[in-house]
């Protein structure tokens, strides 16, 4: 299982094995829905770890998650997961499934910065109203599922989001093309940043829009570099890479 966590909350996740290679990225990459984004949010004055899958709707809350019981993070995620999977109809032997070909933890820094994002935002939307009235991990792990349904960053009704996950048993995730979401984000992004008319735009928002561009091409290189760091010789990959940082940040923006 891929475990992607932002980096402030690369301390909770220090007693476990870390898989900070480019095999384990491309890994998480082509297989979304054994990949999960991980942070935390401070409530008083305790770590709350909120899980979000990359391909599907399935978020897990963890409450006071702290030095003294980090190591039973892995454990708590299971139990949650299995909360989840029951509330959607699943059965247990499609978890047990997932959980043994997942294998693993295999933990790793951020992979897609725009799922920390989402996070942030499945946190002020929905998390922090239910858990306002909400102080059990078993009942907002439920309520959470009656909420608010999501694939990726597209929100989707209730059925929809279990037949993702059933159409995905044995889990073939070839369906799901979590790179092709992403690049359409990103597209688009740059679509929306292509139309403005610098005419209209003070000298700072021009600067704004410029690095928001700046951002967008980066990922898009973040993107060819993984997949051509497996195809191409490290020489041939660095420079590909400052050619086209070159014309896509310092001539195209």
């Amino acid at each position: 299982m891929f475990i992607n966590f932002e980096k402030k909350a690369q301390k909770l996740f220090n007693t476990y094995q870390q898989a900070m290679s480019e095999e384990a990225v491309a890994g998480a990459l082509a297989n979304p829905l054994f990949s999960w984004h991980a942070t935390y949010y401070t409530a008083k004055r305790k770590k709350n770890m909120i899980f979000l899958n990359d391909a599907t709707t399935m978020a897990i809350v963890l409450f006071d998650v702290n030095a003294k019981n980090k190591q039973t993070i892995k454990e708590r995620f299971e139990k949650q997961l299995a909360i989840i999977w029951q509330e959607l109809g699943l059965s247990a032997e499609s978890l047990a499934d997932y959980l043994a070909i997942g294998g693993d933890w295999q933990i790793s820094k951020t992979i897609h910065p725009l799922q920390i994002k989402t996070i942030t935002k499945f946190y002020k939307n929905v998390i922090k109203p239910q858990a306002k009235t909400i102080v059990s991990e078993i009942d907002l792990a439920k309520a959470l599922v009656k909420k608010v349904q999501q694939k990726g960053r597209i929100y989707v009704g209730e059925d929809e989001t279990v037949k993702i996950i059933e159409m995905a048993q044995p889990f073939n995730i070839k369906h799901v093309n979590f790179e092709e979401l992403y690049l359409k984000e990103i597209t688009n992004k740059l679509r929306r940043l292509s139309q403005l008319d610098g005419e209209d735009l003070t000298a700072d928002e021009v600067d704004n829009v410029i690095q928001q561009i700046q951002d967008a091409n980066n990922q898009l290189l973040d993107l060819f570099l993984v997949d051509a760091k497996s195809n191409y010789n490290a020489k041939t990959v660095r420079r590909y890479r400052d050619n086209l940082r070159f014309y896509l940040n310092e001539w195209a923006a």
